[in-house]
């Protein structure tokens, strides 16, 4: 075959925590193509809109679908479905979006991720990827021919569509039968356009003719009112079906739900209905399409090479949940062993002394408090000079406070029992002791296996697949 264009641009639907998988088709990919993948890193929560928009500027999708646990040779339908729902999820969108795609899934899910076309898919068994390498020339041939179709694609699209016109442009579509409609636009387009976007309202109710097709195709992405008197008129169920990227919203104060989270998002278990945008005032609707314009805006993560492939697969098999590990400097020692652990199994630490945490001439005190306010674990780690510390201490107050207010889990190291005087408010939370594991890396699996089964707020128990953020280590400068 000829060598494929440089500029051909996948999305790739994964599972963050199968490095080895991940990389055996890695390596099939980039040894046949000139291509490169964009991911989506763990949004949370999750942006549908954002989604819809990476596999429209894309030229194909490819999914990996492992099974998380290569011991389970016969998983319960239950397991198949759980592991399965971000798969199933993102490979709708790849359905509707009408555009080349390729996955190859574990085949103990079976017909759970057969494709329809124009989607290709093809099972593959766990110990053909991680041992004997005997089905690697079928699977190469599968690609080769993947790639083709995405070549001839994009070559057809360029030639028919031209140069896109989309730019930034949002279209609005809110029903003119709502009292305050006009407030409703209004709001909307001033919220787009702080963010960088030219909102195009749409009159209600639209009529699907030529200058409704122009003006949709002329959209990057639209703002859609799902509530029952816009459904009425069927036109969000039509841009669902026609893949246009979409931001969902509907008014609340009435609390009826919208017919379409059981009609057209009913068959997936996560995703559309938690990314409906429910708002009851102009406080929740203008805060509200804030949060999601600044998922949409988020980087996008882009590998070009096995190289770039090796490192960003090896690092989103770590937990992205962020920690935030607070100490005394005088027990800097005993830190650094454990931030060594938390790194093993998270992605990223933030250490005050590392000289790139924190921003240069930024107030430390603020950059704390803010970055403890992000965090989902708290690891305070006891001992008398922790305790003789006032930083230290209003750390541990956060911390406990929002323990207490099921924001955070908090999971206290005590590294030193010499003269420790735990303070009143933070008896009621149990420490470790950490001399009791045997190392480092047994204490945070502990920790580990704890947070997994403890429930946060809006939250329910987590395993291992948990979409999530980095690791937090602060140091009091003052000790």
């Amino acid at each position: 075959m000829t060598e494929p264009p440089a500029n051909l641009k996948v999305f790739l639907s994964h599972r963050y925590k199968s490095p080895e998988v991940n990389l055996y088709f890695s390596e099939i990919f980039h040894e046949f193509a000139q291509v490169y993948f964009e991911v989506d890193v763990g949004q949370k929560p999750i942006s549908m809109t954002r989604l819809e928009r990476m596999i429209q500027n894309a030229d194909a999708f490819v999914g990996i679908y492992p099974f998380p646990d290569p011991e389970d040779e016969f998983p319960s339908r239950e397991k198949l479905i759980k592991a399965s729902q971000y798969f199933r999820l993102e490979q709708e969108l790849a359905l509707r979006s009408g555009k080349p795609a390729l996955a190859f899934y574990d085949k103990r899910y079976g017909s759970l991720l057969e494709g329809a076309p124009p989607m290709t898919t093809q099972s593959f068994d766990f110990n053909d990827v991680s041992g004997a390498d005997a089905r690697r020339g079928r699977n190469r041939q599968l690609f080769l021919s993947f790639v083709r179709e995405a070549n001839a694609y994009s070559t057809f699209q360029s030639a028919r569509l031209g140069e896109s016109a989309r730019g930034n442009r949002v279209a609005i579509l809110v029903p003119e039968s709502a009292l305050d409609a006009p407030q409703q636009v209004k709001l909307i387009a001033e919220v787009l356009f702080s963010g960088g976007f030219e909102p195009r309202p749409v009159a209600w109710p639209p009529k699907v003719d030529r200058e409704f097709y122009l003006e949709m195709h002329a959209a990057d992405w639209c703002v859609t009112d799902i509530g029952e008197r816009a459904v009425r008129a069927g036109i969000s169920p039509f841009l669902h079906g026609r893949f246009l990227p979409t931001l969902r919203m509907f008014d609340a104060r009435g609390g009826a739900r919208s017919p379409l989270e059981e009609t057209v998002f009913g068959g997936f278990e996560v995703g559309y209905c938690e990314d409906i945008l429910e708002w009851t005032d102009e406080n929740s609707l203008r805060e509200g399409l804030e949060k999601r314009i600044a998922l949409i805006k988020a980087p996008v993560t882009r590998i070009k090479n096995q190289q770039m492939a090796e490192r960003y697969f090896r690092s989103a098999a770590l937990r992205k949940e962020p920690v935030f590990l607070s100490y005394s400097g005088k027990d800097r020692a005993a830190a650094l062993k454990i931030g060594d652990a938390l790194r093993q199994r998270f992605q990223v630490v933030f250490d005050y002394q590392d000289g790139k945490s924190i921003t240069p001439g930024a107030s430390w005190l603020n950059e704390i408090y803010r970055t403890l306010a992000d965090c989902k674990i708290g690891v305070p780690l006891y001992s008398r000079s922790y305790f003789d510390s006032p930083n230290c201490v209003h750390e541990a107050e956060q911390l406990i406070a929002r323990k207490d207010q099921a924001k955070m889990f908090v999971f206290p190291f005590a590294i030193d029992l010499a003269d420790l005087n735990v303070p009143e408010f933070a008896e009621s939370t149990q420490y470790a002791t950490f001399s009791r594991y045997s190392d480092a890396a047994e204490a945070v699996g502990a920790l580990v296996s704890a947070f997994d089964l403890t429930p946060l707020a809006n939250e329910g128990p987590r395993g291992p697949d948990t979409l999530s953020k980095g690791v937090i280590s602060t140091q009091a400068p003052s000790d």
